[in-house]
């Protein structure tokens, strides 16, 4: 690699990771795309490569395995011209948390959790040594919220929103700024690997990942620790806040049982 400035982006295969990958490749950034589908990966290098002059290294690797996260982080460390990291990589569970494997449940965690904070922890000391740096975090609206057969999901998610504004106060003095990312609904595959119909009308009123890359890169030039495209998500968790806890939680299981519900008159 060149001595541009570096960005690296875990979860990088499809939807709003490659959608990063776009945008800051478009700004100039070289890549580092991390990902589990190499064919999807090659062919988003293909594609960066064509339109802009810069350089694009795909890494492979399962961030459930110790090993492979220790390799990734290693990268990390070493990129001495990394400027961005995009922590985006994350699933999510299709059943109750009892009825749910515990070994998959635990390697969510890790992809989720333990990633974040291995490669979190590898680039800020790279970024105050470089003198600039920007750290995003993918979490999400759900980390506002408990939601059925996301036990997991929204409490990891809760976790990034939480961590993410710590490390906005603790570097509020440096060069480094660190963001939060919380979408909604999102076209991408997500839902369609839980099973979802691709061709169901809500996906219609789902936000592109375009749409909110671009917010989000927006907000952080702003320093906004919590980015939250789309007016209506604003104005779901500001009223979180806001509403007793008994009557969002009745909306909640409401609105899963009805999606559910939908889900199996599909099949």
């Amino acid at each position: 690699m060149n001595d541009q400035k570096t960005a690296l982006i875990t979860g990088a295969s499809s939807g709003i990771g490659a959608e990063f990958a776009r945008e800051l490749a478009a700004k100039g950034y070289n890549l580092i795309i991390h990902g589990r589908r190499r064919e999807l990966l090659e062919e988003l290098a293909r594609e960066i490569s064509d339109k802009y002059a810069v350089s694009v290294r795909i890494e492979i690797a399962e961030l459930a395995s110790r090993a492979e996260l220790d390799r990734l982080t290693k990268i990390v460390e070493q990129t001495e011209n990394l400027e961005m990291l995009v922590n985006n990589a994350g699933y999510t569970t299709r059943e109750n948390f009892h009825i749910e494997d515990l070994q998959g449940q635990i390697n969510l965690l890790n992809v989720h959790l333990t990633a974040t904070l291995a490669l979190t922890h590898a680039a800020i000391p790279n970024m105050l040594r470089h003198g600039k740096g920007y750290i995003i975090n993918v979490a999400s609206v759900a980390g506002f919220f408990a939601a059925p057969r996301s036990a997991l999901y929204c409490s990891t998610k809760a976790f990034l929103n939480t961590f993410s504004e710590v490390l906005h106060l603790e570097l509020k003095d440096t060069p480094i700024k660190v963001q939060a990312l919380c979408p909604g609904f999102t076209l991408s595959d997500f839902h369609k690997k839980l099973g979802y119909d691709p061709k169901d009308p809500c996906f219609k009123k789902f936000m592109t990942a375009q749409f909110i890359v671009s917010q989000s890169l927006k907000d952080l030039e702003k320093n906004k620790v919590y980015s939250i495209p789309g007016a209506k998500y604003k104005f779901i968790v500001l009223m979180s806040k806001w509403l007793p806890k008994r009557f969002i939680h009745f909306m909640t299981v409401k609105y899963y049982s009805r999606r559910r519900a939908a889900k199996v008159g599909t099949k």
